[in-house]
């Protein structure tokens, strides 16, 4: 069965291109922040009498200009209403072309996809990115929601770096009613084989037994 033969969601796929230079997404950045008394301001001490610090962890600069950017281009697709159920979700990711591919006879090849990005950036690091991003806009209430990455989730070399995206949201029974009146209308849509009944086949006109084997 597959989840073109189930009953209609209620909502219809969400098909679009983003037309920028793919990036994985970067690290986090941290920096050591003095601890200081609340009350009074004043820099905590550890035993030794040295001020003691802590940890802060901040958006690298860059990743957030990005995000800023890509984000402007997503909010435009994104349902007026989040999914609130299971989704497929259909990356193809397009990398720009190195040099060594591009200026040779590889360049065709790869624009074909017979030739793939093997190297990092990992698949995954430009799936979380793009997936944060459409959690922020509001395709869905949850990422946990992504059950599946479709056919043709993938990256591939072009000489116009974009991303292709499609969120499918998928039927599920939702009582015990509504699965019995699906699987009543699998029954009704499966082909009926019939066969005449009226006379048996008749077969004496074929030839002897013993000639068959002649």
């Amino acid at each position: 069965m597959f989840q073109t033969d189930l009953p209609d969601s209620g909502f219809k796929p969400i098909r679009f291109t983003l037309p920028y230079m793919p990036r994985p997404k970067l690290e986090s950045k941290s920096r050591a922040i003095p601890l200081k008394n609340k009350k009074t301001g004043q820099p905590i001490l550890d035993k030794t009498g040295k001020p003691m610090y802590t940890n802060m962890q901040y958006k690298n600069p860059e990743q957030k200009q990005y995000e800023q950017e890509v984000m402007a281009l997503i909010t435009r697709h994104a349902p007026v209403v989040p999914f609130d159920c299971a989704v497929i979700l259909t990356l193809k990711i397009y990398v720009p072309m190195p040099n060594s591919i591009y200026d040779s006879w590889r360049r065709e090849p790869a624009e074909q996809g017979f030739i793939r990005p093997d190297k990092k950036p990992d698949l995954s690091n430009f799936t979380k990115g793009i997936e944060d991003l459409m959690t922020r806009a509001g395709f869905w209430r949850d990422d946990g929601q992504i059950v599946e990455y479709g056919h043709g989730y993938a990256k591939h070399y072009s000489v116009k770096p974009r991303v292709e995206v499609e969120v499918t949201p998928l039927w599920q029974p939702q009582s015990k009613k509504e699965w019995e009146l699906f699987q009543k209308r699998v029954q009704e849509q499966r082909p009926k084989v019939s066969f005449p009944t009226d006379a048996p086949p008749d077969y004496t006109a074929t030839s002897k037994q013993g000639d068959l084997f002649s």
